[in-house]
Formats: structure tokens, sequence, C-alpha cells
């Protein structure tokens, strides 16, 4: 059974800025982001996005283990200026299990869907400078700090 929870806790908290790290641990080429970098970007009275940006973080658990995470963000300033409605998904990290995967996404575009949020874009994070895309090849080169390894 999937179970996909809200992030609410700082136990919760550090589980979501962390997971990547156990999932790819056996992963020469992943190359971790600093956990000091995650917990700041995600700290609203740290990262000076949050006067614009709202968020909403996941984790997905399989038989009781932390399966994968998700992040949900909307990027007020932007939407407004484009005139869009726009969701974001980040820090999307999960086991090999498309069932994992697809509960994570339901519940971000859920979430997103109750903003009134009507397209989905990402991974992409806080501002369009942010880490984004997704891996598709490659996967044997070691990644870049700078990059998103998915």
């Amino acid at each position: 059974m999937i179970v996909v929870k809200e992030v609410l806790n700082k136990r919760e908290s550090h589980i979501f800025h962390t997971f990547a790290i156990s999932l790819y641990k056996h992963v020469p080429q992943y190359v971790p982001t600093l956990i000091f970098d995650e917990k700041w970007n995600f700290n609203p009275k740290k990262n000076p996005a949050y006067e614009y940006v709202e968020t909403i973080c996941f984790l997905a658990y399989k038989e009781g283990k932390v399966a994968g995470r998700i992040a949900g963000l909307i990027n007020h300033k932007l939407n407004d200026l484009k005139q869009i409605r726009t969701l974001r998904f980040h820090r999307w990290d999960v086991i090999d299990d498309l069932e994992v995967s697809r509960a994570l996404f339901d519940a971000v575009i859920d979430w997103g869907k109750k903003k009134g949020m009507d397209r989905v874009i990402g991974p992409i994070g806080f501002s369009d400078l942010d880490k984004q895309g997704l891996l598709i090849e490659g996967f044997e080169e070691t990644s870049m700090f700078i990059t998103l390894y998915n």
C-alpha cells in the first residue's frame, strides 16, 4: 500500500531533504545537494522567494518505508506577471515504482488544482534560475553539483 503524506514537522522535513542521498547512495555518479542548502531553500524565514512562492512537500511511503518525495511550488509573482496559473513540481525523487511516482504526482497536482492552477511544469524550482530539468540519458556520467539527478 502506498501512502502520501504532507511534510508537516522537522522530522519529516529532515527525511524529505535527505531522501535523495539515501536513494542514490549506491550510485557513484550522483552528487548530492548540500543538506544545508536543501533546508535553506525550503525555509520561509531564510529564502526571500517565499515572499511570492507558496510551497508544499510530500513524502510517499510504501509498506511503511519512505519511497519518494516531491515538492509543489506556485510562483505567484511569475503567474501574475504572465497571467498564467502554473504549478511547478520539484525535488522529485522516487524509487523505481510507477505507482509511487503516480501517487506523488497525484498529490501535488491535487494541491495545485485546489489552489486554482491549471498547468504543471517541472522539475523546476522557486525561480527560473534554480536547478531544473529531468535526466533522461547520461546516467553513467558523474552529475554536476548544480544539476538534478533523478
